[in-house]
């Protein structure tokens, strides 16, 4: 491995730290705990198994907390995780050898911000071959010979407890997003059915309307781009059934949709967005709707965002919108104030999820510089 190594940093391979402890056991007769690993490393999770008599083998290995994991099946995708406190005492199968760390040398603390680098994910995958699909099994040989550029413990322990204060910063924002979104969900179902109005209105004032005598669908057609058209950058942002307000770009003058403000129901993915700017149709299933003369139309956004479609898959959920009603204030004040009261909320979340990626921007490169030794600590 040639490459400049930082003062007092040493290279090692994975031999050095690690310590193949497999904890074979014969296979509970009575239900138990089974762990997984997702890929793209995301973790671990936990299921039951109810019958132990469906499960082929007769014995299986415990886990324990600060064990590194792998699926040997799809570690090039990034299937590696270190075991939770939470996950101990779960059980898995000989394809997910677990191994321990000698905390004289590695501590797991630090080597979890390791595990997602692109680096590791490509070496991975190097020693993962395979034929067709996603059959690649990793050569256990040649994983305990994969090499990383180590700082000392000392150093190890203060990159760990920095990058955990910035972990813990994106996690208290997330639980922000998350009351705040159960807030939001909370308080739609009162206002938006009269069970909670302001005071100076009246909630006998409300009437049941079916969908034809609110909305209106927008022929979009002639706006409408072929999804293999998208592109990376370009004059126009094009809008889609998609959760992202802007999914693409193109230069495609003739296109341009200007009839906004517009509410955009996602007919496969029931996603529902109000969209204020000009733009491009996106792809198949991308349905326009207006507001009639008798309902504003950031209200009926919000209607809209209230109603329980069902999931039915990769179908059409359009036609199950079109056989709802909804129940509205006939006052357009009324309307108005309660829509108006939402965006507030909305304004506050989206604020929020602009501070959590700053926030995510920031600790990856932050990251990057303090696991190659860029940016070095004081100890």
């Amino acid at each position: 491995m040639k490459q400049n190594i930082p003062s007092g940093w040493r290279c090692m391979e994975i031999k050095d730290f690690l310590k193949f402890t497999p904890r074979e056991v014969k296979k509970p007769k009575d239900r138990y705990l089974s762990l997984g690993i997702r890929s793209h490393c995301k973790g671990t999770f936990i299921r039951e198994v109810e019958n132990p008599d469906n499960v082929m083998m007769d014995s299986l290995f415990i886990v324990k907390k600060d064990d590194l994991i792998v699926n040997i099946t799809f570690a090039w995708e990034g299937a590696v995780a270190l075991i939770k406190e939470t996950d101990e005492g779960a059980f898995v199968s000989h394809r997910f050898p677990t191994y321990t760390f000698n905390r004289d040398v590695v501590i797991p603390e630090y080597f979890k911000y390791l595990i997602p680098t692109k680096r590791f994910i490509y070496e991975l995958g190097i020693i993962s071959p395979g034929g067709a699909g996603r059959n690649r099994v990793l050569n256990r040989k040649d994983f305990m010979h994969l090499q990383f550029v180590m700082p000392p413990i000392e150093e190890q322990k203060k990159i760990a407890d920095i990058l955990l204060t910035w972990d813990r910063a994106i996690k208290i924002l997330e639980n922000l997003i998350d009351i705040k979104i159960k807030f939001k969900k909370s308080l739609m179902k009162k206002m938006l059915t009269a069970k909670t109005v302001f005071k100076e209105f009246n909630r006998n004032k409300w009437v049941d309307y079916e969908y034809e005598k609110l909305f209106e669908t927008v022929s979009s057609k002639k706006n409408q781009i072929a999804k293999e058209k998208y592109q990376d950058t370009g004059k126009y942002p094009i809008v889609d059934q998609g959760k992202s307000h802007i999914v693409a770009y193109t230069n495609e003058d003739k296109l341009l949709f200007s009839n906004i403000p517009v509410i955009v129901f996602g007919d496969h993915t029931r996603i529902i967005k109000l969209i204020d700017f000009p733009f491009v149709v996106g792809a198949d299933g991308t349905q326009l709707l207006k507001t009639k003369y008798i309902c504003d139309l950031k209200f009926g956004f919000y209607a809209l965002c209230n109603l329980r479609l069902p999931n039915l898959g990769y179908s059409r959920h359009f036609k199950v919108v079109k056989e709802s009603s909804f129940y509205i204030p006939l006052d357009l004040k009324e309307q108005k104030k309660i829509a108006r009261f939402f965006l507030v909320i909305d304004q506050e979340i989206e604020l929020l999820y602009s501070k959590l990626s700053k926030v995510y921007r920031y600790k990856k490169g932050l990251m990057q510089k303090l696991l190659t030794g860029k940016i070095r600590v004081r100890v």
